[in-house]
């Protein structure tokens, strides 16, 4: 949500007085971002995702839902940014534990694409990245420079049958009964996934873990694609065979 811009030198027992603004001031957000501009498909405009939001604040709620129950720090981080952005690229810290695990199974200097996180049992990173790109370089002092790169977007499956291209965001921190009321206020809506099915808002357990399912039209209606990067430097990591 927009904060109103405020005057900087209202005194103590003042409130802050808003400054005049113009129509240029406003232009900026009817317009769209270089980062809007590389988004894929057909989606609202940064107003109009905003005008939506306050009047039927469903995508509102959904990610209060999940950052209050998800513990996985960069997957909350990531997907606030998806939706509540305009596509701007995104540096983040590497959490240590990516850190091992990458220099381990990756000790050689060169480019790695779409590797995979998903049997590495760091769940964060799992959700966060899933398959991301990797370039290792030698530094001048001989330690590794590891840069992970990503475009965070939701993708489909062509001709999905067995629907493996649906999207879930875990949510450890919910229980049984919260998630039995949830479920009950999830609306009903079915979209045409372009894998070849419909799917509705569904909240299911998988692996143990309570999930969210959200229909990847919903999605893509409601966020912006953008850019990720992380890097991070070790001296002296030891492989893993892979």
């Amino acid at each position: 949500m927009l904060m109103p811009a405020v005057d900087p030198r209202g005194t103590a027992n003042s409130r802050p007085t808003p400054p005049e603004r113009g129509l240029q001031d406003y232009l900026p957000l009817i317009g769209k971002t270089e980062g809007e501009k590389k988004d894929t498909g057909d989606r609202p405009s940064f107003l109009g995702r905003l005008g939506a939001a306050t009047a039927i604040p469903l995508m509102g709620v959904l990610l209060n839902l999940i950052t209050s129950h998800n513990k996985y720090e960069l997957s909350v981080k990531f997907l606030d940014h998806y939706v509540t952005g305009r596509g701007e690229p995104l540096k983040f810290d590497v959490p240590e534990e990516w850190q091992q695990r990458i220099a381990q199974l990756y000790p050689k200097p060169g480019i790695y694409k779409n590797v995979s996180s998903y049997e590495w049992g760091i769940r964060d990173l799992k959700n966060a990245l899933g398959h991301f790109h990797l370039k290792v370089r030698l530094n001048n002092d001989g330690s590794k420079q590891y840069v992970i790169t990503d475009r965070y977007q939701f993708s489909y499956k062509p001709n999905d049958k067995f629907q493996r291209g649906r999207h879930g965001f875990e949510l450890p921190g919910l229980d049984s009964q919260r998630a039995e009321r949830i479920r009950k206020l999830l609306p009903d809506t079915e979209y045409q996934n372009p894998g070849g099915f419909k799917e509705k808002f569904e909240l299911r357990k998988v692996s143990g873990k309570w999930t969210l399912y959200l229909p990847w039209q919903f999605l893509v209606d409601w966020g912006v694609d953008f850019d990720l990067r992380g890097e991070f430097s070790k001296v002296n990591s030891q492989s893993l065979r892979r």
